[in-house]
């Protein structure tokens, strides 16, 4: 590893050790600026390969953990791309093929999984499809914000042995919405379930996805501490 390269995994780490407020003050401001301009210069030579087969690619602690990939073409070339790099957080980019996405197996080593505002190309037949996904067990963290999830499709994540570990679930901007969420009344923090949420449970069983935070915890959760 060169010089560069440690530096940089050392930046990262002292970056993501600060707290919010240590972050936004100048001595964070200057580091999070000299690690991307580390990125702008080395980035695309620390990702080598890995940047060929992906649309983009993201670094934290100093590793390549996190890539943006077509959903058409995340089959053809999982098994190369998870050999490369310690990958634990995918984006599926549309057009998304999400039937055959579920069927890789290298899913399985992710942690936290995002497809956003592809809307009508994320539905309820989607939403069952990744329900019935036996590589998703491992996943921490599930981000479906702006899709065409209805109750049949949240029903359905909510039945999913699969997904029980789920600590965050997003469905924000769906038709039906069981994301739970935290109101701050002059710095006292409570967190409201949405009625479908409460219910799914009592079906169900608890899942934190369903349940939300417990109390002072980060809401949503950072997908790269879960």
């Amino acid at each position: 590893m060169s010089d560069d390269r440690a530096r940089f995994g050392e930046q990262q780490r002292e970056l993501a050790a600060m707290t919010p407020a240590q972050r936004y003050s100048k001595q964070g401001m200057a580091l999070a600026a000299e690690i991307d301009r580390a990125i702008a210069q080395h980035g695309r030579s620390w990702a080598g390969r890995v940047a060929d087969l992906v649309d983009a690619y993201d670094f934290k602690r100093g590793e390549l953990v996190k890539v943006v990939v077509r959903g058409d073409k995340l089959p053809q070339i999982a098994k190369e791309l998870f050999g490369l790099a310690p990958i634990a957080h995918l984006d599926l980019a549309p057009p998304l093929a999400f039937d055959r996405v579920v069927a890789v197996p290298e899913l399985a080593k992710l942690v936290s999984f995002q497809v956003n505002r592809a809307r009508a190309a994320f539905g309820d037949r989607e939403a069952m499809q990744l329900a019935q996904c036996k590589h998703a067990a491992s996943w921490r963290w599930i981000g479906l914000w702006g899709n065409a999830i209805t109750r049949a499709g949240v029903e359905a994540l909510a039945a999913s042995p699969y997904l029980e570990r789920v600590v965050y679930l997003g469905l924000v901007d769906n038709p039906c919405d069981a994301t739970p969420y935290v109101l701050d009344d002059e710095g006292a923090q409570t967190v409201q379930q949405p009625a479908i949420a409460i219910e799914l449970e009592r079906t169900f069983g608890a899942r934190p996805w369903l349940t939300g935070p417990a109390a002072g915890a980060p809401w949503p959760p950072d997908r790269y501490a879960v």
